[in-house]
């Protein structure tokens, strides 16, 4: 969502004023604005790509910075889109899907197992505690019968959370419509008088 002038230029100033502090904690978090403001600014599109693709806590920052200059919506919401669905995840699965797969996971034990003492025998619980969580996603018998009170709560407040956000987003759409048809009445008024 994009805001007006004066509320960018009040977070210029609180940028500004947290780099003259002498807090540590909000001289960084100045830096950090900062340097996303002007990160966003020079790759626009491909910018918040990289910040939605990669896995990191300034993507929140990313979205905050991107409505206060004004990057339309659209731009935005593609570039997350791309950026998390079609690189993020997949970089995910492959991580873990690697990183846990028994050729990987050898040679890691093994490794542990060379730097560690023998007697703590922190390779054979590793592995002992490995196979334990590998056979839990293997063996369907051990998934839970039926649906609990606590998950048919939890879906309930999704699909109530998901309604209410649509119906709020159709209604400030509606309203932007609104508007934009009554400025432009309004402009049309004011050329024939």
């Amino acid at each position: 969502a994009r805001i007006s002038n004066s509320q960018f230029d009040e977070m210029k100033e609180e940028i500004a004023r947290d780099q003259k502090s002498q807090s540590t904690i909000l001289h960084a978090k100045a830096a950090i604005e900062n340097w996303m403001v002007d990160f966003l600014k020079r790759n626009g599109f491909m910018g918040v790509l990289l910040m939605a693709a990669w896995p990191n806590a300034f993507f929140d920052l990313c979205g905050i910075c991107c409505g206060h200059f004004g990057m339309p919506f659209w731009k935005f919401f593609g570039a997350t889109l791309i950026g998390k669905g079609f690189m993020k995840v997949p970089m995910q699965v492959f991580v873990i899907v690697t990183a846990f797969s028994d050729r990987f996971l050898k040679p890691v034990l093994h490794m542990v197992a060379s730097i560690t003492p023998e007697a703590w025998e922190v390779d054979e619980k590793l592995e002992g505690a490995l196979e334990k969580y590998k056979s839990k996603f293997k063996d369907k018998s051990i998934a839970p019968k039926g649906d609990g009170l606590l998950k048919k709560a939890w879906s309930t407040f999704l699909i109530i959370a998901i309604g209410y956000f649509i119906v709020s987003s159709m209604e400030q759409f509606a309203q932007q419509r609104s508007a934009e048809l009554a400025r432009r009445k309004k402009a049309k008024d004011v050329k024939s008088d």
